[in-house]
């Protein structure tokens, strides 16, 4: 699962969400976490931090960790169900 974060250089919201996502994502070995600045991402986004998940949108600002535990157990379900 590939988390994208696209942040700006002197975001504090950037720093906060980075910090976040750094933490959430340690020692779980199916996040591949990459962290882009704006101008340099691939994804073009006007609002930051932003964060894509397996190259789809998730969220803008800040991260609802609950509801990104949920995403992240719907897409390892639908992964499943593919390989079934």
């Amino acid at each position: 699962m590939d988390f994208d974060l696209v942040v700006a250089e002197k975001c504090c919201a950037c720093e906060r969400v980075e910090k976040e996502l750094v933490k959430f994502t340690t020692n779980k070995n199916y996040i591949n976490f990459k962290i882009s600045v704006q101008n340099l991402s691939e994804h073009k986004t006007s609002i930051v931090p932003s964060l894509f998940i397996n190259g789809k949108l998730f969220a803008y600002g800040d991260v609802n960790i609950k509801q990104l535990n949920k995403k992240i157990q719907k897409i390892i379900r639908e992964e499943v169900n593919v390989l079934v």
